[in-house]
C-alpha cells in the first residue's frame, strides 16, 4: 500500500501464507475515530493457514485486511 487512495481499490489475494518474521500490514477503517489506519508488525508465529501479529491492533479492526510482504492479502484480522 502505497497512499491512502490504495485503499479502496481490490487488492489481490497472497499465493502463499506469512511465515514466521515476515512484515504484514493491517488496515482498517475506526468507525470511532472516523479514519483509516494503518499498522505493521512481525509475524510472530505461522501454523496451519493461520498466523500471529506483533501489530498493534484492536477490536475495532477486526475484518480488516492483512497485507504481505508482497502487497497482496494475506488473511482478514480477526480479534479475540
Amino acid at each position: 500500500l502505497n497512499s491512502s487512495s490504495d485503499l479502496g481499490k481490490p487488492h489481490q489475494l497472497s499465493d502463499a501464507d506469512p511465515a514466521q518474521d515476515d512484515l504484514v500490514t493491517v488496515v482498517a477503517h475506526s468507525e470511532r475515530l472516523g479514519a483509516w489506519a494503518r499498522t505493521q508488525g512481525l509475524v510472530t508465529q505461522a501454523q496451519d493457514g493461520a498466523f500471529q501479529t506483533d501489530a498493534v491492533v484492536d477490536s475495532a479492526q477486526a475484518g480488516g485486511p492483512v497485507f504481505g510482504e508482497d502487497g497482496k492479502v494475506a488473511g482478514l484480522l480477526a480479534y479475540r
